[in-house]
């Protein structure tokens, strides 16, 4: 039997996922949606959040079929010879070795600035001992502003904190340089979370779904491994200088 799979790789497969799992066709969820009086939710409903509202209009009378996998997107930016051959590390390990990477290449252009990098980076690596992250929605990768999320494929945070403490001390923007030193990254994982349960899933997507119609982006739910690697099997795809 086929796997039943949650894949927010775009608003298609989102919906053709819907589908599977609640045994509806794409234009019987479409039609549904449009049918539900979302304004007089919005508007006579004070006792529980819109999006749980919606989901309950949306789900009466329907029963779904539990997703067995879960498709998340991490995304990031790295160098192009990155395999992830170890597979998708957390936090500590992964800027560790990103940043020993960077400090190497930036040596061979200026080694007094790989330096003083070093300096401004040392006090926190190897500190947080989360992840990796893996967002629901890949489209929210190419519109963080409207989803009100960091630019991961712009620049990750803790490169970020680290050029803004470079900034800070030795008054020069390093930014632009370790930007080129990498590459926008998605890497597409499996992974489903025992604290989730399907209705969970289903209402996520079902929002995904509602205000994508709409074009807006919203921040769905995000994967934390909590400090335990994704094994290399577990990576379905490594997309370098991806597009929307």
């Amino acid at each position: 039997m086929k796997t039943i799979v949650l894949d927010c790789s775009s608003y298609e497969s989102a919906l053709h996922s819907l589908s599977v799992s609640i045994q509806k066709t794409p234009e019987e969820i479409i039609k549904r949606i449009a049918n539900i009086d979302t304004y007089g939710i919005s508007k006579n409903d004070i006792e529980q959040p819109f999006e749980d509202s919606l989901f309950d209009e949306f789900m009466e009378g329907i029963d779904s079929i539990p997703f067995e996998q879960i498709n998340w997107f991490h995304f990031t930016r790295t160098f192009p010879e990155n395999s992830y051959s170890q597979g998708l590390l957390h936090r500590s390990k992964a800027e560790s070795t990103i940043w020993e990477c960077i400090l190497k290449a930036i040596a061979s252009i200026d080694k007094s600035i790989s330096e003083n990098l070093e300096h401004c980076i040392h006090t926190y690596v190897g500190l947080y001992n989360e992840g990796p992250c893996g967002m629901l929605v890949r489209e929210n990768g190419f519109h963080s502003t409207e989803a009100h999320i960091h630019n991961y494929l712009q620049e990750p945070e803790f490169i970020q904190d680290a050029c803004l403490q470079y900034s800070k001390l030795y008054k020069q923007d390093i930014m632009p340089l370790i930007s080129r030193l990498l590459v926008p990254c998605i890497v597409t994982f499996r992974a489903k979370l025992s604290d989730l349960d399907n209705d969970d899933y289903i209402n996520n997507v079902l929002q995904y779904i509602y205000y994508r119609r709409r074009r807006e982006f919203i921040n769905l739910y995000c994967y934390n491994g909590r400090g335990k690697a994704i094994p290399p099997q577990d990576i379905i795809s490594i997309d370098f200088n991806p597009i929307e």
